[in-house]
């Protein structure tokens, strides 16, 4: 099943987030400071609109009650909508460069992660509108070990994921690399790097079926399926103490997409039984492929 929305946003798509229990059949997209709602059993024009942002937004996410939205823009700044309410309920600013990702955690009601272009990761409480804990994405992986990527390139956190049950995290950066947090507890772990990538990796996303597997796309137009049953780490932590150096370990995909454009946004969901996930990229209309089983 492969579906083209249209009539919707006049800007490219940069983000996309699907709702299944409280807002059932929502689909929800983002380009330039708008946040469109599309019905899908239809698959026709927008049937809500959200304009709360000030500058381009790069990422929306909805919170595991599919109370909240949280959508970080170009300014640093993270909005977080309610919507039950349909209307702003918390900003978040702290960021000192564009804020490229953002992710609630799941089973943590009022916790939330950011993810910029200072190579900064900060854990949010955003309901007292504080940062708990701010980590340098300096102080992980070997950026001269991903394929084709410059070792001076930054670490700028392109995009993060949470599994399901919040135990595993998945960061993206411009150094070409996807790395592997335990998130079990408060504070997060290091464990391991995916190296396949030949430039940044601008989506990381759990399917929202199957913890198992991590989906990753990036600038170099490449979507990878990840095995994520084979786990090692080495506890460093957010407070930067360290059992070990962190180190890239060599990982294939089981999975491989040519996708003919730079991918922006990565999401999935399930309708009439079939398993799918949507990719937004430089047009102006999302694609819906079937997972492969």
């Amino acid at each position: 099943m492969n579906v083209q929305l249209e009539g919707g946003h006049t800007q490219a798509v940069l983000s996309i987030a699907v709702t299944t229990d409280e807002h059932p059949h929502c689909l929800y997209t983002a380009a330039g400071k708008k946040i469109q709602v599309f019905d899908l059993r239809s698959f026709r024009d927008p049937v809500e609109e959200y304009d709360f942002n000030e500058d381009e937004i790069n990422q929306i996410v909805i919170n595991k009650k599919e109370k909240y939205l949280a959508a970080c823009d170009d300014s640093g700044q993270v909005k977080v909508i309610n919507l039950d309410e349909k209307k702003l309920y918390r900003t978040l600013r702290k960021h000192t460069n564009i804020c490229a990702t953002v992710s609630f955690r799941p089973n943590r009601d009022s916790d939330l992660l950011s993810g910029a272009y200072d190579c900064k990761l900060i854990q949010w409480d955003f309901a007292r509108v504080r940062s708990v804990c701010t980590m340098s994405m300096q102080d992980f992986g070997t950026a001269g070990e991903a394929i084709g990527s410059p070792m001076l390139t930054p670490p700028f956190v392109h995009s993060l994921a949470l599994s399901s049950d919040g135990g595993i995290m998945a960061v993206g950066t411009e150094n070409a690399l996807v790395e592997i947090f335990d998130a079990s507890k408060r504070t997060l772990s290091y464990r391991k790097t995916f190296r396949r990538h030949t430039q940044g990796v601008c989506q990381v996303h759990f399917p929202v079926f199957n913890d198992n597997f991590l989906v990753s796309g990036g600038n170099d137009g490449n979507i990878f399926l990840w095995d994520m049953t084979h786990s090692s780490g080495l506890g460093v932590t957010c407070n930067g103490l360290s059992n070990g150096k962190p180190h890239c370990e060599e990982v294939l995909p089981k999975f491989t997409i040519e996708h003919s454009h730079k991918v922006n946004w990565i999401s999935s969901g399930v309708c009439a039984n079939r398993k799918f996930f949507v990719v937004a990229d430089n047009t102006c209309d999302p694609m819906l492929y079937a997972f492969p089983e």
